[in-house]
This record gives structure tokens, C-alpha cells and sequence, in this order.
């Protein structure tokens, strides 16, 4: 069934893989997703691969943003606040990690792998270290430093479903890191799930084809700002909504999106 399913609530993009984004109010859809979003990342030297708060939790400390817009490079925000221009935050990272990295952007048609810590529910609640636990390497899409698929849509009726079964945490929208929060009304539970699949109009002009919902991970307990780590996040997550919440999505028609746009199934 077609329509309107809601509004643009909040946008989002995140310059560099992992670092905490910042909050917009309009973008630009690209081919390759909202323009900016997960174009850099950065690279440990020793093992060749990207870095992901799934290996790097430390990672969420930083932010990055982008002062003169996604078409120049972005700034990284160091966790005292002080903030470093690009061709400087290679050697100001490494010192904070206390490891050789670089700041890369995405080549395309590179295949870039990232690194993860393979851990049960059971060690994430436990604090088990992520960097002391088996590993594992995943590929990026071609060209990128995305998980899974350029665009990835969250609506606040998923949040608010989670958050009335568990309303001592805080299932904050930052530790979902969407592109896109819609707001749904009155409308209850993860609707997006019906959305898989089908073609969603976000505002006038940009198209985004619905894949999968997005499976959560360790991302979402790790604490970020003033967002402490809560395990109870991807547990709640976990038993309630089958360890899912949000959808992947790509591109079909390029276009602006703004802050209270009409979000329509088409």
C-alpha cells in the first residue's frame, strides 16, 4: 500500500567510519549515499585494514564534522573538544591511540576490509575487552567504508517501541547512527520492517530502495558524549525485535532531502 508514511525527523552524517557524526538539516543524496557519509575512514598501518568501533570502541570518543560542507575535507574533534583539520589528524590520532593510523577516503572500486571483535551477548555484558577476543574481517562494498548499504532509515515509532520495554535505558538515536530518523506519528512498533522491499520517497526528489533491516551490533552499547555504555541496548534488541531495528537501503533517485520532509511508500 502506497503513501505517506511520516516526516524527516533528523538527518545525519558521519565523515569518518565509527567517529560520532553530526546532525544536519538537509543533505544531499548521492549515488553513493548522502554525500560526506562514511567518506573517510581511518586506516591502522600495521594491519592494512580500516578501523571500526566494532574492534576500536575508543573510536566513538571522536567526532568528526564538516565545517565547509562535504565537498572539502572534515575536521576531527578530539574527546578534550579540540579540533584538528585533516592533513594534521593522521599524526594527532596515532598519538591518542597510541598505534600508527592515517585518515583515507574511499577509492573507488577498492574493496576495504574492516576488523570486528567476535563477541557473545553474554561477553558484551560482561565488558569483556574487545580488543582481547577473536577476530574477524569483513568487506566493505565496493568503493566505500559502509557495513552494508549506503542509506540506512530509523524511524522514531522503533525507538519508542524499544524504549516502553525498557524505559531505564536510553535508546538514543545516536547509537543507531541513521541517516535518517523519520517521524511516524502515531504510528506504533518498527513499521520500517514493512518497508523491505518496496521504494521509499524521501521528500520530492530522492528515492531509496529498502533491502534488509539493519542487524545491530556492539555499536549500540558502547558509550558515545553523554551516552554511558548500556549492554542493555543490544539485549533489549536482541529479544525483542529478533536483533534487529532500522532498515538498509539504496539509492534509486538522486536528489536534496530537508529536515520535515514528507517520507512516502511509492
Amino acid at each position: 500500500m502506497a503513501g505517506d508514511v511520516g516526516r524527516v525527523r533528523e538527518l545525519w552524517r558521519y565523515p569518518v567510519k565509527s567517529l560520532r557524526g553530526e546532525q544536519v538539516d538537509e543533505v544531499e543524496v548521492t549515488a553513493s549515499g548522502v554525500a560526506g557519509d562514511r567518506l573517510y575512514a581511518l586506516r591502522d598501518r600495521a594491519s592494512g585494514r580500516v578501523m571500526s568501533g566494532k574492534r576500536w570502541a575508543r573510536l566513538l570518543e571522536c567526532a568528526a564534522r564538516y565545517p565547509d560542507g562535504p565537498a572539502a575535507p572534515p575536521e576531527i574533534v578530539l574527546p578534550a573538544g579540540e579540533s584538528v583539520p585533516a592533513e594534521r589528524a593522521s599524526v594527532r590520532l596515532s598519538a591518542w591511540l597510541g598505534r600508527e593510523v592515517e585518515l583515507v577516503r574511499t577509492v573507488p572500486g577498492a574493496i576495504d576490509q574492516y576488523e570486528i571483535a567476535i563477541q557473545t551477548l553474554e561477553e558484551i555484558e560482561a565488558g569483556v575487552d574487545q580488543l582481547a577476543v577473536e577476530t574477524g574481517d569483513f568487506s566493505c562494498p565496493p568503493g566505500s567504508f559502509f557495513d552494508a548499504a549506503p542509506l540506512h532509515l530509523l524511524t522514531d515509532a522503533a525507538l519508542a517501541a524499544l524504549t516502553a520495554l525498557r524505559a531505564d535505558a536510553r535508546f538514543d538515536v545516536r547509537r543507531f547512527r541513521p541517516n535518517v530518523l523519520v517521524d511516524t506519528g502515531a504510528a506504533p512498533g518498527p513499521v520500517e520492517r514493512a518497508w523491505v522491499g518496496r521504494t521509499v520517497a524521501l521528500g520530492s526528489q530522492a528515492r531509496a530502495a529498502v533491502l534488509m533491516e539493519a542487524i545491530r551490533c556492539v555499536m549500540t552499547t558502547l558509550p558515545q558524549g553523554d551516552l554511558p555504555r548500556d549492554p542493555r541496548i543490544l539485549r533489549t534488541v536482541t529479544r525483542e525485535s529478533g536483533g534487529t531495528a532500522g532498515v538498509y537501503a539504496t539509492v534509486e533517485l538522486l536528489g536534496r532531502v530537508r529536515v520535515d520532509d514528507a517520507v512516502a511508500l511509492i
